[in-house]
């Protein structure tokens, strides 16, 4: 039996994605889910340590959005890392690590075909920033809504059909 860990669910979820078996857009269904329940959550039970790390990444993010596209998707991820480990639900932790280890994949080669410019970072980034205050701020309907919608917009490119598309922003409202 293996050891619960995000590792082992991120070479679950790669060997199925793409497959009969899981979708990229059933993948970033989940993600959307998932970013929602763990910002309400890490709005509720956050801890000031917890609450800094964010603050970092939200930070670094702003930092390296006019230049850096490795180190922005790094603070990104950092970000939402963050907000996994301030929900206080193992399940959320370890199922967002594997999430995004698989569509973080996704998303380099996305952007090394297709680099984000220094204004679309910037709007992610104050996006994220958003997000944050909403956490800060213990507004969780807020929150959830925020990271919904953030999430959606931001791999709804990745799906292939108006469907799955529409299916998405439902997800997200």
């Amino acid at each position: 039996v293996l050891a619960p860990s995000s590792e082992n669910l991120t070479r679950s979820f790669r060997a199925m994605v793409g497959t009969d078996v899981l979708s990229v857009a059933e993948l970033v269904e989940y993600r959307v889910v998932l970013e929602g329940s763990a910002s309400r959550l890490a709005s509720i039970r956050h801890t000031p340590e917890q609450l800094e790390r964010m603050r970092s990444a939200v930070r670094r993010m702003a930092s390296e959005a006019a230049d850096n596209s490795a180190g922005f998707i790094d603070a990104d991820l950092e970000f939402h890392e963050a907000i996994w480990a301030a929900s206080g639900n193992n399940v959320l932790r370890l199922s967002g690590e594997a999430v995004s280890g698989v569509l973080r994949g996704l998303m380099h080669r996305r952007i090394d075909a297709n680099p984000m410019d220094g204004a679309e970072k910037v709007a992610s980034a104050e996006i994220d920033r958003g997000l944050f205050d909403a956490i800060e701020g213990r507004d969780a309907a807020r929150a959830s809504l925020i990271a919904r919608q953030a999430i959606a917009d931001r791999f709804a490119d990745l799906l292939e059909s108006d469907a799955d598309r529409a299916a998405l922003r439902s997800l997200a409202e």
